[in-house]
């Protein structure tokens, strides 16, 4: 009676897990699907990159579980892009920013003109 239930333990855990490693799969390829794309800003922690809509830059690349190199971005193993953005005329410039700050979108900004990198706004609730 016992070792029945621990073979049923053991298969609704291993069940668990493979749940959870294919939906990680199934994320990291939709966030290495948009590398190219164009990247807007999306509130998320009450952390806002610019104002929410803005034109941030092109996903150039992603970490799947990186740490924060931005001050202000979100803490902890976060999947990164590396978002490129032209910040003088013909001088583009890269910075890793969590994913879940920007929104991929397949359309270029409209008149566009080259300028640094907006800041992450935190919003007053934030914990440090």
């Amino acid at each position: 009676m016992k070792t029945r239930s621990h073979k049923i333990i053991v298969i609704i855990l291993a069940a668990f897990l493979l749940i959870v490693a294919g939906e990680q799969v199934w994320k990291y390829r939709v966030f290495r699907s948009r590398i190219g794309s164009y990247a807007y800003s999306l509130s998320y922690a009450l952390r806002t990159i610019g104002r929410e809509g803005q034109y941030i830059g092109r996903i150039a690349d992603v970490r799947w579980n990186a740490m924060p190199v931005v001050e202000g971005d979100i803490k902890g193993w976060q999947p990164r892009y590396l978002i490129a953005r032209e910040t003088l005329p013909g001088a583009t410039e890269e910075r890793w920013l969590c994913a879940y700050l920007i929104e991929s979108a397949a359309t270029p900004p409209a008149r566009f003109k080259p300028s640094p990198f907006p800041p992450i706004h935190m919003d007053k609730n934030v914990a440090p």
